[in-house]
């Protein structure tokens, strides 16, 4: 019933968005036509509602052009469409002129921690998106399988698939800050709305990441996603992750990469290892009041590297749009979404060999390779990558078996640590051969 609820909303509002694309199709074409400060701002405006952030770019730089109070506004278009090189540009023109310093400081900040993000794009490779109101939402979710509940103006809360553990943001009173805190239920018993004698706040959360909410369970059942609002982040909201230690405490929270965190508001990441599905829910590039709902193909844990250094092609990933770059042509993604269950996982990328050789090729075996070097080398490359999974999923054991036997085990934790180490410096030889691989590859496309 609920899906069929969220189906029938959707079906009401296509029409009046069908009708908002047109006329912002219209308004784009009128400016570009004869640009003025009018349809500049009118076109910002219609771009905005409609997620449309790379239309409003050079709406913006004609007002800027005009008017210097419309700088922070192309800036943060800049970011939203990680159009980093303009960014630099423009903020350097600025630094030079001596104007508005505060302000170019906390936006060179951006600029570097996305500089930086950029060179360990994950491979996040998009089923499809589906874009809802945000109140719909928990709807939306649960009807995925998804087990998450309202904590009304807090944001969500997530239940365990037993329903046996809840996570929820909470008030201690009404003037302190949101906390998440977590807490055991029995059968049928209804989810706490105040904080209870039993539950536990979880306090590595610094104050710095102020109003968390949106908390998930990874399948591992001790990896912890939630999402905050911070000074630092890159949008209004980011995702975080922290893990469970063996005394019951969590770790200092960590922000995701790219493309999981954008200059967005990046709301939560969930899984479904049932259906070897993730989500990952933002408002990047969704109109307002919406937010869109990227599933993606989930694989125990598996995460892969986009194995490039061209600027165009990371840019593509870490926006993911149009998310179908991220696609492979060997799958069948509408059988992926429709099985309710699978036994095994729906594939692997690892397995499969699959090696981006541009933004629209993705070559899936060897015989693909028109250079006989290239081909050489991605026998190499297949090996690194199999040699860094087993690495990542020793170290996915080592740290369960750190949660559940003894966080003192001085071996353990030396075991894992070094692997901390040695899986970096993996990623990076792994990145160069890939980019090696692609330049012999180039010529005979």
């Amino acid at each position: 019933m609920k899906r069929l609820l969220v189906l029938f909303v959707c079906l009401l509002t296509l029409p009046f968005f069908m009708v908002q694309g047109q006329e912002l199709d219209s308004l784009t074409q009128a400016f570009r036509t004869k640009p003025s400060v009018a349809t500049a701002t009118q076109l910002v405006e219609q771009a905005t509602k409609r997620g449309r952030s790379d239309l409003a770019v050079s709406a913006y730089e004609y007002l800027a052009h005009q008017n210097a109070k419309y700088l922070p506004a192309l800036w943060e278009s800049y970011l939203r469409e990680l159009r980093l090189d303009e960014l630099s540009a423009s903020l350097e023109k600025q630094s030079r002129a001596r104007k508005a310093h505060h302000a170019t400081d906390l936006y060179a900040e951006r600029l570097h921690a996305l500089r930086r993000l950029m060179g360990n794009v994950l491979w996040l490779e998009v089923a499809d998106t589906v874009t809802i109101a945000r109140k719909q939402l928990a709807n939306y979710l649960n009807g995925q399988g998804v087990k998450v509940f309202s904590c009304d103006s807090l944001g969500l809360g997530f239940l365990t698939e037993r329903s046996d553990r809840y996570i929820r943001p909470l008030r201690e009173r009404p003037e302190a800050p949101v906390r998440l805190v977590y807490g055991d239920l029995l059968a049928n018993q209804p989810i706490p709305t105040t904080l209870q004698a039993d539950a536990t706040i979880i306090t590595a959360i610094p104050d710095s990441l102020e109003a968390p909410s949106y908390p998930t369970l990874a399948p591992d059942g001790i990896t912890l996603y939630f999402s905050a609002i911070s000074k630092h982040g890159l949008g209004e909201r980011d995702l975080y992750m922290t893990r469970q230690t063996a005394s019951g405490g969590y770790l200092q929270p960590v922000p995701l990469g790219l493309p999981y965190n954008s200059t967005g508001d990046d709301l939560l990441l969930a899984f479904n290892a049932e259906r070897h599905l993730g989500y990952l829910v933002s408002d990047r590039y969704a109109p307002h009041g919406m937010v869109s709902v990227y599933r993606f193909v989930y694989n125990d844990g598996e995460v892969t590297e986009v194995p490039s250094n061209d600027p165009a092609l990371l840019r593509q990933y870490a926006m993911l749009r149009p998310y179908r770059i991220t696609q492979r042509a060997d799958v069948d993604y509408t059988a992926l979404l429709s099985q309710q269950t699978a036994a095994q996982p729906a594939h692997s990328s690892a397995s499969h060999g699959a090696f981006v050789v541009a933004p629209d090729l993705i070559y899936t075996s060897r015989e693909q390779f028109h250079s006989a070097e290239a081909a050489a080398l991605y026998d190499q490359y297949l090996s690194q990558q199999k040699q860094l999974t087993e690495q990542k999923q020793t170290l996915a054991r080592l740290r369960t078996a750190y949660h559940q036997h003894s966080g003192s085990d001085a071996d353990l934790i030396e075991m894992i640590l070094q692997l901390e180490r040695q899986i970096p410096a993996a990623r990076k030889a792994l990145r160069a051969l890939a980019q090696e691989i692609r330049q012999l590859e180039r010529p005979h496309r």
